[in-house]
């Protein structure tokens, strides 16, 4: 996994949307920043030997004020070295909270058709219905919007029950995934949860492999 600086500096290259976010490993910063946030936030950790911070209790949610913001920085670094003793950790990421449906984007290079992208339901229902859409890049707007409409999941995404979610963002954002993966030198790209509401698509949580 690349670093938390090249990682920002990919997302700020190719205009990836992502949630709020302030990183940084003393507190100080993040309580300063803290300040100025849209609560709830989160806090989680950026670590290569972490990958799924949810499950070993490095990400926290629905923190409103300082002294839960003290509770969960102390809490998660007890559980990151508990997990793993030798655990790097590179930075703390506080984030403002997202909403939507969650969704997933990723990228990789397959050992029979080369560059591909996925798209399909993200968090936990990526692993239990695998409903995912699979192309071959490079991919155009067509093929893009095709995905999107592919997966048995568009059945929400296309306004059921009365919610709406804006389709154009989320296909502008698969597009620019799929840019920066024929660009850059990228074995696989990980982009989970992404979070679609009526008005943007917002990644809250990725990886890049090289």
């Amino acid at each position: 996994m690349i670093d938390l600086k090249e990682s920002f500096k990919l997302i700020k290259k190719y205009k990836l949307p992502i949630v709020k976010t302030f990183a940084s490993l003393d507190f100080e910063k993040l309580k300063k920043s803290f300040l100025k946030m849209k609560k709830p936030i989160v806090l989680k950790v950026y670590s290569p030997d972490i990958i799924h911070k949810t499950d070993v209790g490095c990400l926290i949610t629905g923190i409103n004020n300082l002294s839960q913001l003290k509770k969960a920085y102390k809490k998660i670094l007890k559980n990151a070295f508990s997990f793993n003793p030798d655990a790097r950790i590179e930075s703390f990421l506080m984030q403002e909270s997202a909403k939507g449906v969650e969704l997933i984007i990723g990228a990789k290079n397959d050992e029979t058709f080369g560059k591909i992208i996925l798209f399909g339901l993200g968090g936990i229902y990526a692993e239990i219905f695998e409903d995912v859409a699979i192309r071959v890049l490079p991919i155009d707007e067509n093929q893009a919007d095709f995905m999107i409409r592919q997966i048995k999941g568009f059945k929400i995404l296309s306004g059921y029950r009365g919610k709406k979610f804006n389709l154009g963002a989320l296909k502008e954002l698969i597009l620019k995934v799929a840019k920066l993966f024929e660009n850059e030198n990228i074995k696989e790209i990980d982009l989970n949860p992404v979070f679609l509401d009526e008005k943007e698509a917002k990644i809250v949580d990725w990886k890049f492999y090289r």
